[in-house]
């Protein structure tokens, strides 16, 4: 179907360590719904979540989970399963030195692919994805600049060159959480080696990078059915530790950086209304009891409460609300529109800042302040038209004016003025941010009127 008529489906997965099995036993009970729901004539024996979803992001073990479901292309039961065994190898194990924690986890994850027929030295994009299978992402940090988030993606992207990096290294990269594992080296381009870690610190809810990914990934005038964004539970509160150990004080500062839920409500807020949305994450039970590792059968417990929580009937609701969506797949608001209200995208341009070496003509700018705020401009709409030459320093004259006088009006509008194209898109965005009701309805008109049309 043409994307104006089938609505994509966008799924994000928090990072949260070995309680990432929560967000997997919720996958696994949608899938189920969805299966008996609208497919219990169906011959397939499971719907696979790369079969449901258009595209997927993760970080941390969200991440880890993400390569499971769209490059692995596996079950959501099987890959509760496998997790759950890299849980009991690797993630749950305490008193485990860094270096020996990386080794444990490269081995498991590499008798994963081998059990999987995959080559160890496979990529996580091997040109195939676009036609083949849901793409998905994880979010990393170069240790060189973690300020910078870099995605691992399974897809050629529009915004930055394939990567060559292995599925191997990719998923290892997203796991490494600090200080329990090692950065991850990896060497792209020219043998430029860069150390990698996981971006659970700051960035362990991806779905504004889901939003973002979509925009750049589907054409833009795809439209979006529903976001459904698994978490690992609400977060406790968070109590610096007495103790004089830097790995619990580290602990501590972790869970203040990755407070998914204030991710979660924000983009809520920025999509209220449209009833795309759905955040699926247990509100009570698996905050962590302990520091830093997992006491025993606290596994146990994350899963009992995320059972509880699916019993839950206002859950039950929710979840059919979002089964709806995910099925029907009615578009309800363009990806571009998404991108700059729930996305990371910018929402106009700002006024540029007044070059350092800017020496105003008197004259000229006195005629500009007394023909846009002069006595006469009273009871009209001013109209200043400043013309001359290339380079003669018009913007200059205007930005000037704009910094020293913009307290007097409610907006500034700086419009690109280089074709209809960029005139269109500019006053489309100011008039949307200038007004939420306005939002919509002028996307809407932007996409087909004039610019005067629009400006009207």
């Amino acid at each position: 179907m043409e994307d104006n008529y089938e609505g994509r489906r966008l799924a994000s997965f928090d990072g949260g360590k070995g309680k990432a099995i929560s967000q997997l036993e919720i996958i696994c009970n949608l899938m189920h719904r969805l299966k008996m729901t609208h497919y219990a004539n169906d011959s397939r024996e499971v719907i696979l979540p790369c079969e449901v979803f258009d595209l997927m992001g993760g970080c941390d073990t969200g991440g880890l989970i993400v390569i499971m479901l769209t490059r692995l292309e596996m079950s959501a039961d099987e890959t509760r399963v496998e997790f759950t065994k890299l849980c009991n190898d690797v993630f749950d194990v305490r008193n485990m030195s860094p270096s020996n924690k990386s080794a444990r986890l490269r081995s498991a994850l590499e008798d994963l692919l081998v059990r999987k027929d995959i080559p160890l030295d496979a990529k996580l994009n091997d040109g195939k994805g676009k036609d083949k299978r849901c793409p998905g992402f994880v979010v990393t940090l170069p240790r060189s600049s973690l300020t910078g988030k870099i995605l691992f993606r399974t897809y050629d992207s529009r915004i930055a060159p394939p990567s060559s990096v292995t599925i191997l290294d990719a998923a290892l990269a997203t796991c490494a959480s600090q200080p329990e594992f090692l950065p991850v080296v990896i060497a792209e381009g020219d043998n430029v080696r860069e150390e990698y870690l996981s971006a659970i610190m700051g960035a362990a809810n991806p779905v504004h990078n889901v939003v973002t990914e979509a925009f750049h990934y589907f054409p833009t005038t795809t439209k979006v059915s529903s976001i459904v964004s698994f978490g690992c539970g609400y977060p406790s509160v968070v109590q610096l530790p007495t103790c004089t150990s830097k790995d619990e004080r580290f602990e501590a500062y972790i869970e203040i950086s990755e407070d998914c839920e204030k991710v979660a409500q924000k983009l809520q807020e920025e999509v209220s209304g449209l009833d795309i949305y759905f955040r699926l994450s247990v509100t009570q039970g698996v905050q962590r009891s302990v520091p830093l590792a997992y006491a025993d059968g606290e596994r146990d417990l994350i899963v009992s409460f995320t059972s509880e929580y699916l019993q839950d009937p206002e859950i039950g609701t929710l979840l059919e609300r979002c089964i709806d969506c995910v099925h029907l797949r009615r578009g309800v608001r363009s990806i571009e529109y998404l991108a700059h209200r729930g996305g990371k995208l910018p929402t106009h341009k700002a006024i540029p800042a007044l070059s350092t070496s800017f020496i105003a003509r008197e004259e000229p700018y006195n005629e500009l302040v007394r023909g846009v705020i002069g006595p006469s401009s009273a009871s009209r709409q001013s109209i200043v038209v400043v013309s001359g030459m290339a380079g003669c320093g018009k913007t200059q004259l205007v930005v000037s004016f704009a910094h020293e006088h913009g307290a007097r009006f409610k907006h500034i509008f700086f419009i690109d003025g280089s074709s209809r194209t960029s005139i269109m898109r500019d006053l489309v965005t100011y008039v949307q941010n200038a007004d939420s009701k306005y939002s919509q309805a002028t996307h809407d008109m932007g996409v087909s009127s004039s610019p005067r049309e629009t400006a009207r």
